[in-house]
């Protein structure tokens, strides 16, 4: 698609959509992803990165159940170009939160997860040459870079990369696993991505494939580089106030590609400095503080990275936890806080806040000049949770808007 590498698939990921059984996932198909189609292009096949929950793809195990699957995309115009393999449970039970990250890349049942998503997406065969896997950034903050753990991390992803060799080998289909750097998780940005990479993946992993494949260590490197790549997340990075040049130009110094952009908008909020920094209280808060609060659930993590002129940091791991610590203290001491809090990426503002729009738009132009990926992908699935007032028209229709909008402005004019 033109404005997105030269040729990139744009779609949605479905895990915006609650399904409870592989019965539900098949309606889906059939009715919201169709529907959406239909307003993008009714002629023309259409993208979509599919979640499957654990239990849902051990039901799609059923050759009747995959051969359905296989049958509904085929009918619909329906390419399953990714697969969101970040939720392993259910996205969206009442409270989701740091569960999410559970299990996570120490643990065989993760594995286990991927390995069989990599032989149903082989079994599938739904004609894509190149199928990409996003997956959670190895654990939440349970690890850091000196845990012996990693150990074992580097020695499950070199179990992906071989299955991935198998499966290009055997059908033809290049999968590759692209891990998500999120805040408040093992890896957070770019750095910690390429420093988990060049102390740990790189080494580690180049040493068991030269065993087991009996391959140069450079062709090992390469094999490792190809089979596990990045999901970029533009709110993620933005909300770390990271830019898109520094994130590209960060992977881009170790040879680290992107096998998929999400592409999502984060909450912007800028304290009004005549309330909530000086004798702060409740009834004095502006608009903005009041609509942070209407936004602060339980479902989701909401993590708050705040930045002042100095280049100081402010970090808590969920808005609720924010809201508290300003009230208690009686000040909200930085410039300006990013909220990871998936929004229309179609909206500059939501109401009284801004929103990181600016990181999409930034991204969408480097694509213009530079490879970045072949997959690109518009995760928005904070619909259910928004107040009604955000949500204007049903489902099928926000999201056919976002992706018109991603397409209208990869290829607009250039100031």
């Amino acid at each position: 698609m033109k404005g997105l590498g030269g040729g990139g698939i744009l779609g949605y990921c479905t895990n915006v959509h609650p399904t409870t059984s592989a019965q539900e996932v098949l309606q889906m198909i059939r009715t919201e992803c169709l529907q959406v189609k239909t307003r993008i292009d009714p002629a023309v096949n259409f993208g979509i990165g599919l979640w499957l929950s654990s239990a849902r793809l051990s039901e799609f195990q059923s050759p009747e159940l995959l051969n359905s699957l296989k049958n509904e995309c085929q009918n619909s115009g329906i390419q399953v170009f990714s697969w969101n393999a970040f939720p392993y449970l259910d996205f969206h039970q009442e409270v989701v939160k740091e569960k999410v990250y559970l299990p996570d890349w120490t643990e065989q049942s993760r594995v286990n997860y991927t390995l069989d998503l990599m032989d149903f997406t082989a079994r599938l065969g739904l004609g894509t040459q190149e199928v990409s896997i996003s997956t959670l950034p190895v654990a939440g903050k349970s690890l850091s870079l000196k845990d012996p753990a990693l150990r074992l991390v580097v020695e499950n992803l070199v179990e992906v990369i071989l299955k991935s060799v198998e499966i290009e080998e055997a059908y033809g289909i290049s999968v590759h696993l692209d891990l998500e750097p999120e805040p408040f998780c093992f890896l957070e940005t770019s750095q910690d991505a390429v420093r988990f990479f060049k102390e740990y993946l790189l080494p580690g992993g180049s040493s068991r494939l030269e065993n087991q494949l009996g391959i140069s260590h450079t062709a090992a490197e390469e094999l490792i580089l190809n089979k596990i790549r990045i999901c970029y997340d533009t709110c993620h990075a933005a909300v770390m106030f990271e830019t898109p040049a520094t994130v590209l130009g960060n992977y881009d110094k170790l040879g680290i590609r992107i096998g998929k952009v999400q592409i999502s908008s984060g909450l912007v909020f800028r304290p009004d400095r005549r309330g909530e920094t000086q004798s702060f209280s409740l009834h004095q808060l502006s608009e903005s503080y009041k609509v942070l609060k209407e936004l602060s659930l339980d479902r989701y993590l909401h993590q708050v990275v705040g930045k002042d002129s100095k280049d100081r940091m402010e970090f808590h791991p969920d808005l609720k936890y924010a809201l508290l610590a300003w009230e208690k203290n009686s000040t909200i001491p930085m410039d300006e806080y990013r909220i990871h809090y998936h929004v229309p990426v179609f909206m500059e503002r939501l109401t009284a806040l801004n929103t990181t729009q600016h990181h999409i738009l930034e991204l969408l132009d480097l694509a213009r000049t530079r490879e970045i990926t072949n997959h690109w992908e518009v995760e928005t699935y904070t619909w259910s949770v928004l107040p009604s007032f955000y949500r204007k028209g049903n489902l099928p229709e926000l999201i056919a808007q976002e992706i018109n909008w991603v397409n209208e402005m990869s290829q607009r004019d250039l100031p």
